[in-house]
């Protein structure tokens, strides 16, 4: 009985000693890909987008196809987006550019946080408001406002267009 006892302790410790060993010994077996480090989110956005531009001014939406909106990072983490010529004088709305926009990533999603912005233009007119968009799959999406010059309301517009 008593090398019974013995040999049923020994055994449970050989198998302690078995575990221990086996789950020290193994590795990872995640299909994680870590050989190339991901691109900072700014740089990874960057680029020119083509596609549709619905603006809204007091509840009549203009639809303009084929406008382009361009990132440029500044940063790992900032970008500054290029707002393009819209519209016909004499309200053409020039090109003009919104810094310090922070992009992160979220998934797959880079998100461009909302950013407000004011500025007078090279023409001496105000553009303000505020923008917020995300890029999925190489395509952008933009909603933001705009006061501009002296114009009473505001417009509303949004943005859809796929990176060039």
């Amino acid at each position: 009985m008593k090398i019974m006892k013995k040999t049923v302790k020994f055994l449970s410790a050989i198998m302690v000693a078995a575990g221990l060993l086996t789950s020290l010994s193994l590795q990872s077996c995640s299909d994680d890909n870590n050989d190339e480090p991901a691109a900072p989110a700014a740089k990874s956005v960057a680029g020119s987008y083509t596609g549709d531009l619905g603006m809204t001014v007091m509840g009549s939406t203009d639809t303009t196809e084929d406008v382009t909106f361009s990132l440029t990072a500044t940063d790992d983490t900032h970008a500054t987006l290029t707002f393009p010529t819209y519209g016909n004088p004499p309200m053409q709305i020039q090109e003009f550019d919104i810094p310090g926009l922070a992009v992160t990533k979220d998934g797959e999603t880079y998100k461009i946080a909302r950013t407000d912005y004011e500025q007078t233009l090279a023409n001496g007119r105000t553009a303000s408001g505020a923008v917020e968009g995300d890029v999925v799959d190489g395509v952008l999406t933009l909603r933001f406002t705009l006061q501009y010059g002296a114009m009473p309301m505001e417009m509303v517009g949004n943005f859809s267009g796929s990176k060039n």
